[in-house]
């Protein structure tokens, strides 16, 4: 599938032509998006979000409304709870506000509009950026300029022009190899694109650095690899960050010189794989920092709008009206948690934003929600309202995928979707099945599809800097003779330390009703090897959705390891099989190894959401029905959670408990988790487990 955002002519490439093919291997996922692309045309859309382009303006105009009164005299924006001015939200505050102002939603801002774009300009020009963050401002003080500066007195556009000529990148921005860098390209908009002020060294330089290593920049997918997490693992708001809010605009702006080809094959390669990814509920993957902060989805929405426009503008209609879904559902997502006041949770929480409940340590008021503002304002600026929405791959479903370079499994069939935690960072995140996110009724029928709150399925486990060994995920546990006396070792208190590698098979059945696929854990320190069997599924109409997951552990030891995943032609970590040399699960050459521990108990885990700042769920336990039902109040329509497992094998019996009281519960970003344990007798020195997961409105 050959697809390209802009046309792009020899006679501006400058030095040499860069081929986006010279650079990028296969594309892995294409095959993916075909199929889904195709199924999206015959599978229509039963329920629209409703969402206009308009919509974006109230969203943006309660946020403005809010924090025009933590505005200066000087036109900085002062953080309510820190007292300060933080990072961005200044810059963000001024986009924001133009694009209120300007589309008459209110037009007593001009003087506030105005006060923050001179605020933010004076700070570049001088080096006093909030908190450092100079490298932030560009793409929302050049919108904001672009917007503004025909409508204030030429003695103030005058002093703008000034400062923007004063503006010194190499100092101001330094040369960050992170995702501050490619957010600074946008500099662009200064230099070349609806200014000439300074020259164009800096942003050049950056893209040349940050571009010319692709391989360990970007994955073959398309995503940015921001190496920010421990042991360099990739968050995905970090993809998200980079390529949607930053690189996709570049190229929207105009930009068309050496880097362009590859720019083009790698942002495109990232939105329809970010498509794949969105969840029914609009949101990206859960996950390392920053994951389950509003300005996500913000973020998505505006590459999801260009994407749209663009395939619109070249009559590819159905490509545009998916991916208009997908800017739709990620706005909603992000207008769920818009309180009253006009502001937003900055995380997926109801907590009062005193408490900093699941914030990290760079998470203010003022900067994440002034931050997804700014980015609905561009989303607003890129929308075409002509185009409507159809059936996006969060709808459709019906493919399973590995994304190897940021740990994660994840399918989806009829909006049912499902996540997988692989190789987890042990602050953020437990190993194994984290997030289930059920909305069938976008192509499922009205009286009988699903829709179940976010947060219930659950949406992610802790831990969110709890104690390691604390993740909460559906999945098994096991103890052994050496064990103390009601300890347990679960599947999802792993982290990366601890897995040497891990066997993905997709499969054996996939279609709009229905994925399998199988993953398998090589706990090479552990001497385990963990295997899941999934089975998601809905019927055609949108009921009945169900997630079976059989889940099984074999203390087999090292070498019964190496063999395991070398015939699945699996390379295990070097530095796990030194790790295990050294402490004598294997010999020197792997012929010999400590003898395999024997299970004394086993079982599995259920995850059970409790409290989300403002309201609590009910949790009931039927031992006899084996079933633990999870509902939110009826008033708020947050649906149903069944858990079960089926009954034991003749001559076995289960134990299942659960304690719902707030102190046994664990903390999570979202609120408190409490766990489910079910425990099996066994015969066999390999037991399994079935858990099966089911949900109602």
């Amino acid at each position: 599938m050959k697809l390209s955002l802009i046309t792009l002519l020899s006679s501006f490439y400058v030095l040499h032509t860069i081929t986006a093919t010279s650079i990028l291997p296969p594309w892995p996922l294409e095959g993916t998006v075909d199929y889904v692309k195709q199924l999206s045309q015959t599978i229509p859309l039963q329920k629209t979000t409703g969402l206009t382009k308009k919509d974006y303006l109230t969203t943006i105009n309660g946020v403005v409304q809010f924090f025009r009164q933590y505005q200066n005299a000087s036109g900085n924006i002062i953080d309510p709870y820190r007292g300060l001015e933080t990072q961005y939200a200044t810059p963000c505050f001024a986009f924001a506000c133009a694009t209120v102002y300007t589309q008459g939603l209110d037009n007593t801002l001009l003087n506030n509009c105005t006060a923050a774009v001179s605020a933010t300009l004076d700070e570049l020009a001088y080096d006093t950026c909030a908190d450092g963050h100079c490298v932030f401002y560009m793409k929302p003080i050049m919108f904001s300029y672009r917007l503004l500066s025909p409508l204030v007195s030429s003695s103030i556009k005058a002093q703008w022009d000034n400062y923007l000529t004063l503006l010194n990148p190499w100092n101001d921005f330094k040369f960050p190899s992170n995702n501050w860098g490619l957010v600074g390209t946008l500099d662009m908009l200064r230099t070349t694109y609806i200014t000439n002020f300074g020259n164009t060294s800096w942003w050049m330089a950056m893209l040349d650095a940050q571009l010319s290593i692709p391989d360990v920049t970007f994955t073959p997918n398309g995503l940015y690899q921001d190496h920010s997490g421990l042991n360099n693992l990739n968050p995905l708001p970090y993809d998200t960050f980079p390529i949607s809010g930053y690189l996709t605009v570049m190229l929207k702006e105009g930009y068309n010189l050496t880097w362009a080809p590859f720019i083009n094959e790698t942002v495109t390669r990232g939105a329809w794989s970010h498509m794949l990814m969105q969840s029914p509920w609009g949101e990206i993957p859960t996950g390392g920092r920053s994951s389950q902060h509003t300005w996500n989805e913000a973020v998505s929405a505006v590459a999801y709008e260009i994407f749209a426009s663009y395939y619109n503008d070249i009559g590819d209609t159905h490509s545009a009206c998916m991916f208009k879904r997908a800017a739709h559902l990620s706005h909603g997502s992000v207008r769920r948690w818009q309180n009253p006041s006009g502001s937003f949770q900055i995380v997926k929480n109801h907590f009062d934003p005193s408490l900093r409940w699941g914030y990290e340590e760079y998470s203010y008021l003022s900067n994440y929600n002034l931050l997804p503002a700014s980015m609905l304002a561009a989303a607003y600026m890129y929308s075409d309202d002509s185009i409507p929405e159809c059936s996006a791959p969060a709808d459709v479903g019906g493919f399973v995928f590995e994304l190897p370079e940021h740990h994660l499994v994840i399918g989806n069939v009829g909006g049912v979707y499902v996540e997988i935690e692989t190789y987890a960072d042990p602050h953020y995140d437990p190993m194994g099945l984290h997030r289930i996110h059920i909305n069938t009724c976008g192509v499922g029928q009205a009286n009988a599809c699903v829709a179940t709150y976010a947060l219930l399925s659950p949406t992610a486990g802790p831990p969110f800097f709890t104690p390691p060994g604390s993740g909460i995920a559906i999945g098994p546990w096991w103890s052994t003779a050496a064990d103390a006396p009601d300890s347990r070792t679960a599947l999802a208190g792993f982290n990366y330390s601890n897995v040497a590698g891990i066997s993905f098979v997709p499969g054996w059945n996939t279609n709009q009703t229905i994925i399998t696929f199988s993953i398998e854990y090589y706990l090479l320190l552990n001497g385990a090897i963990v295997t899941q069997d999934y089975t998601v599924s809905v019927n055609s109409d949108g009921s009945n959705p169900q997630i079976s997951v059989v889940s099984s552990v074999n203390l087999a030891g090292g070498i019964a390891i190496m063999e395991r995943a070398k015939q699945r032609n699996i390379t295990l970590d070097n530095e796990h099989i030194i790790q295990a040399t050294k402490l004598g699960i294997m010999d020197k050459d792997w012929v010999t190894t400590s003898p395999a521990a024997n299970l004394t108990r086993f079982g599995t885990q259920f995850p059970v959401f409790q409290y989300d700042g403002a309201t609590n769920t009910t949790a009931n336990l039927n031992t006899v029905a084996r079933t633990l039902t999870i509902s939110g109040p009826a008033n708020k329509s947050w649906g149903t959670i069944v858990y079960s497992v089926p009954p034991p094998q003749p001559d076995h019996q289960d134990t299942w408990i659960y304690d719902p009281s707030p102190a046994a519960a664990t903390v999570c970003r979202n609120g408190l988790m409490g766990t489910s344990w079910v425990e099996t007798n066994f015969s066999t020195s390999s037991p399994s487990m079935t858990q099966i997961i089911t949900a109602t409105n």
